[in-house]
């Protein structure tokens, strides 16, 4: 008895060259009006408003009522959109910012408007309209004291010297986790354009489309809820290449440079995932217990250590950056 089997391999992939890679990367520093800045965000969530008889300033709050001409139809078809920004926190609309400055409430306005590309309203989202706009009220914000009874607020006990340490120690983890994500995609990025012909199997692929869709229909269903039906498999397929010649190339970065997991890196992930939680100590006798999650952190570090090596041999080019402008761009 004879056959002939056709079967789908993943290529041959050799020595991956990296030295002459160009990487940007961002250096930053938490400074003391970072934490201020943070515990003056914490300050509004505890904050009240109170309604003010004055032209709006930065900080205000200023409710209002308008409508909207979009290609001769009235939005919304009856009453008002109402809304409640402050003033100075309106970057994505700088329009309105315009307009919110020195209102006072009583005043009705004309105006054209620019909304931004990611508006709630679809019919409004990235069009410039004319629209009526009503200020109904201006708001002060009044922020409580920062004092040990506020840290309490926010589990931290120790006054507020250990509440500015813990706001600290919490923004430089987001400004590393930053900074680890923006070179990762930088250095992905060069990767993929270098090795991106690589032929891939296309059952693979498929497969990886596959989990990708499954995965969105298990964040978009409810609990006690049937899952939606997901979005066709195909919509997900140039992204599952692309994951799937990541995921290959990363691996074979770590397999021609031998490079092996270091378990006291996984010891300090595991301990920083679980400073998040209220009870460290036990998050990390749960991640120990579950082979799966200690398999995601285990190749979070892999990644991290190829991310490591590329940039020791990459030509990278530093840049100081403020904690703001990192985390915003």
């Amino acid at each position: 008895f004879e056959y002939v089997a056709h079967l789908e391999v993943f290529p041959e992939i050799p020595k991956l060259e990296f030295s002459d890679l160009k990487i940007d990367k961002p250096i930053c520093e938490v400074t003391e009006s970072d934490v201020d800045d943070m515990i003056r965000t914490l300050q509004e969530q505890r904050g009240d408003w109170e309604e003010v008889e004055r032209k709006a300033k930065a900080g205000d709050r200023v409710r209002l009522g308008y409508v909207a001409q979009v290609d001769g139809e009235r939005v919304p078809d009856v009453g008002q959109h109402e809304i409640a920004p402050i003033v100075g926190k309106l970057e994505s609309f700088p329009d309105l910012e315009k307009i919110l400055k020195g209102a006072k409430a009583g005043d009705t306005l004309s105006k054209k408007l620019t909304f931004p590309e990611n508006y709630r309203t679809a019919a409004l989202a990235g069009k410039k309209v004319a629209c009526e706009i009503e200020i109904k009220s201006v708001e002060e914000a009044k922020l409580p004291e920062v004092t040990a009874e506020f840290a309490n607020e926010f589990g931290i006990e120790g006054g507020v010297d250990q509440l500015r340490a813990d706001v600290r120690k919490n923004l430089e983890r987001e400004m590393r986790n930053t900074v680890t994500q923006k070179v990762k995609d930088r250095v992905t990025e060069g990767l993929l354009e270098r090795f991106g012909d690589l032929p891939l199997p296309k059952s693979s692929i498929q497969q990886e489309a596959r989990e990708m869709q499954y995965q969105l229909q298990q964040r978009m269903t409810r609990p006690g809820q049937d899952a939606p039906p997901p979005p066709p498999v195909e919509q997900f397929m140039e992204g599952a290449e692309k994951r799937l010649r990541l995921g290959l190339l990363m691996g074979e970065l770590a397999k021609q440079n031998e490079i092996k997991i270091d378990q006291d890196r996984v010891q300090a992930k595991l301990e920083e995932f679980a400073q998040t939680y209220e009870k460290p100590e036990e998050m990390i006798k749960m991640y120990r217990a579950d082979s799966n999650a200690m398999d995601q952190i285990e190749n979070i570090v892999l990644e991290e250590q190829v991310l490591d090596l590329v940039l020791e041999n990459a030509k990278v080019t530093e840049k100081s950056v403020k904690f703001k402008e990192l985390m915003e761009s």
